[in-house]
């Protein structure tokens, strides 16, 4: 287990972050076929990228609650812990927006590096990464690009998928990722929460298999919807 302090704050990293991590970049795949380098990036990009989030959520949460905070990276992401931190509803709010700030934040530091190391092309590299449901055309220049050094690209590749596409899955109103979280600070029945999270887990698990064909993303969420539905089962009201 990995253990280190960053920004003071006190941060564990469990075996099983990493066995998340190799899992979700393909990694039996990239064994078989000699490219264990692209998930080695992969693996490193997930920790810098969810290392981010949970610090926005423990500097803000600190700042705005104090108390003793710390950070756990598991099987399923991270989690930022407040102990004896006493919020406001607003200053929850802002705790939990935090995370997905940061995601946003490295987001737009990406790409401004992309468009810095390649001003030729860098908007069609990035169009085509943030709208990855287009056709995958590129100009000749933008192609030798990915084909001369792809590693140095696949890393702002990767980077702008985890904390673009990562951080909006993760606002949706599915306790307990953040979303459920800042939802639940307005929505008092919490039957009708749950149900909200029961519904929109099912729909990220249709969408999801379906444009990256990720087991795990499916077996992450159904995790999320019945979690929700335990919890609308046993809600009175």
């Amino acid at each position: 287990m990995l253990r280190f302090t960053i920004f003071g704050i006190p941060v564990c990293v469990e075996p099983w972050f990493w066995a998340m991590g190799f899992f979700l970049g393909n990694g039996f795949y990239h064994l078989q076929h000699g490219t264990i380098i692209n998930v080695v990036v992969w693996m490193l990009v997930v920790f810098v990228s969810i290392l981010a989030h949970e610090l926005g959520h423990a500097i803000v949460g600190h700042k705005l609650g104090g108390g003793r905070t710390w950070i756990k990276l598991w099987a399923f992401g991270g989690l930022a812990y407040h102990e004896a931190a006493r919020f406001t509803p607003r200053n929850f709010r802002l705790m939990v927006l935090a995370g997905p700030g940061a995601g946003f934040c490295l987001f737009v530091l990406t790409c401004i590096l992309v468009m810095v190391i390649w001003p030729n092309v860098g908007g069609e590299l990035l169009y085509k990464e943030i709208a990855f449901w287009t056709p995958r055309v590129y100009s000749a220049e933008a192609y030798n690009v990915l084909t001369i050094k792809p590693i140095k690209f696949e890393i702002f590749s990767n980077l702008i998928w985890v904390n673009l596409w990562w951080s909006l899955v993760n606002l949706l109103p599915i306790f307990p990722l953040d979303g459920g979280q800042f939802a639940n600070t307005y929505i008092k029945s919490p039957k009708r929460l749950h149900m909200i999270g029961m519904i929109c887990a099912g729909f990220v698990m249709i969408l999801g298999f379906q444009y990256t064909q990720s087991m795990f993303l499916v077996m992450m969420f159904a995790f999320f919807g019945f979690q929700n539905y335990t919890a609308y089962a046993a809600a009175k009201y």
